[in-house]
């Protein structure tokens, strides 16, 4: 009986169960062809029909080309869509100001206006800190054992996050901080057994990375451009973890030069900026000009709870804070100029940098919420300040692009980008 079974299963037609589609019928899909991929774009177009990377094999799933489903085919199907891969770019569209044709029409943010857009780039580090990146913004962060990036668009989208350092077993990451030059961004950290490593790059190219050598254990590091690279300062304890010195160096490679020690220097006064052919960095109550031929001190007009240095354009600017808060330029022979600053509150650490030849102050404002100022470094007059978007209370740190200003809060973990097209 099993052997007649079999003889009539082997005698009966088989169908395809894998394609249930009326004969003569080609338009049922997806037809998968024979070519293999590892995305959408190794699947050439020969017509004008969607053809898609579905599990390692091209696939036809539309007879109109319409990869990104905005209801436009590109131009070498006689549509206008010049970019077939983002539904927020179609001849439909209005123009927003990112830095693109969103329209299609050949230009660039015309008729746009200042545009912001904050998103939460998915950190935990509240050291968290936003750098410019080729076109965009990103912000580097740290677990304790990497340091990496994650890019945001213009338009708030994030990137994939991109690894930066690593460290090897027995130590982590404690603090971190970034200065940035153009299109250029050093990103120095510091780890709980007082080592320290960094990492160069121009736009989202690495361009170098290694440890940092301080000659004893470091508490802190500041960083700041200078002439063309970078300088650096740092706390740095001595062999028996009593007594904190306060050190610099012109350079990623250049020999380490101490300035102050004392178990007294708050961590709050750690700052570093450039000053022409000095670099210059805040003790309790002098000023440390250093060059490669000298080392000038230059006492404070008072001395300070806390205090922030910028680039003057050839002299220093303090920011120096305790009941009231003064802006104020020195030069190798003492204070050249003093204004009192806005009013900000004083409780608070603000971001003071100079970026592109403008001294920017990022702090709490009268109203409680985070402001930003502008200040011409060499008369401190302050400039007209374009209206910023901010998604949480400072620490803030900002970078800058050509046409837009990102600021980071690491405490609500939010990056917020503001794009001028005014």
């Amino acid at each position: 009986m099993r052997f007649l079974f079999l003889l009539v299963l082997l005698a009966s037609p088989f169908e395809s169960c894998g394609d249930d589609s009326p004969p003569g019928d080609e338009t049922v899909l997806p037809r998968v062809d024979v070519e293999s991929c590892t995305r959408d774009e190794d699947c050439a177009v020969d017509r004008c029909e969607d053809r898609r990377c579905l599990a390692g094999r091209c696939a036809l799933v539309a007879m109109t080309l319409d990869r990104d489903g905005d209801g436009e085919t590109p131009p070498v199907c006689g549509g206008a869509d010049c970019n077939d891969f983002d539904p927020n770019v179609s001849s439909s569209v209005a123009e927003r100001c990112n830095l693109r044709d969103d329209d299609c029409d050949g230009e660039i943010d015309e008729g746009a206006s200042t545009a912001s857009v904050t998103v939460n780039p998915g950190i935990f580090d509240r050291a968290g800190r936003v750098i410019p990146l080729a076109d965009s913004f990103g912000v580097a962060a740290a677990t304790a054992a990497a340091i990496f990036v994650v890019p945001v668009s213009l338009d708030g989208e994030l990137g994939t996050p991109r690894e930066l350092i690593r460290l090897s077993r027995g130590s982590r990451f404690v603090g971190m901080h970034v200065a940035q030059q153009g299109s250029r961004t050093l990103v120095v950290a510091w780890t709980d057994t007082g080592g320290s490593l960094f990492a160069e790059l121009d736009g989202e190219a690495l361009m170098q990375e290694g440890a940092l050598a301080w000659e004893g254990p470091v508490r802190a590091i500041h960083v700041a451009p200078h002439a063309g690279g970078w300088t650096l300062a740092a706390d740095r304890f001595d062999e028996t973890f009593e007594t904190v010195e306060r050190v610099a160096r012109l350079g990623i490679d250049a020999p380490v030069v101490v300035l102050s020690e004392g178990d007294d220097l708050p961590e709050s006064t750690l700052n570093v900026a450039s000053a022409g052919s000095h670099v210059v960095v805040p003790g309790v109550e002098a000023l440390h000009f250093v060059s490669e031929s000298e080392q000038v001190t230059v006492p404070l007009s008072e001395d300070a709870a806390t205090l922030d240095v910028a680039s003057g354009n050839g002299a220093a600017l303090v920011l120096r804070q305790r009941e009231t808060t003064f802006l104020e330029r020195y030069d190798l022979t003492g204070m050249r100029d003093q204004v009192e600053a806005p009013p900000i509150r004083t409780s608070t650490r603000v971001e003071f940098v100079t970026i592109d030849g403008t001294a920017l102050l990022v702090g709490v404002g009268a109203i409680g919420s985070p402001q930003l100022w502008r200040f011409d470094p060499e008369t401190l007059t302050e400039l007209s300040t374009p209206d910023v978007a901010f998604g949480g209370t400072p620490p803030v740190s900002i970078a800058v692009r050509p046409s837009a200003i990102g600021s980071y809060a690491p405490g609500a973990r939010l990056l917020s980008i503001t794009t001028r097209c005014e």
